[in-house]
């Protein structure tokens, strides 16, 4: 799992990527799921459509991972922070589609 946002980012049309994240969601929903996977995957997903430059599908993204690395590592966490700059301009994102 680890190279998760590797694998998916990199498809020509997002969409498959999606499903991928929506499928892993269900799973960890259905087992109650709630530790640093779940922060991962908003962040991969957050990869795959700022690859695509969509940038509401990134601040949905963003405002879940931002969420999630709050609940895990608190106000002070690196994860959150850069989650927080993202949700505020998802351009800010490495992989940004300029």
């Amino acid at each position: 799992m680890d190279d998760y946002p590797r694998r998916v980012i990199g498809n020509a049309h997002p969409r498959p990527s999606l499903e991928l994240v929506e499928s892993i969601m269900e799973i960890y929903v259905k087992n109650r799921t709630t530790d640093v996977s779940v922060a991962r995957v908003y962040d991969g997903a957050l990869g795959v459509v700022v690859h695509h430059g969509d940038k509401v599908r990134a601040t949905v993204f963003a405002g879940r991972g931002y969420d999630s690395y709050l609940t895990l590592e608190g106000f002070d966490g690196e994860k959150k922070r850069q989650m927080k700059v993202y949700l505020k301009d998802s351009t800010q994102h490495i992989r940004w589609k300029k």
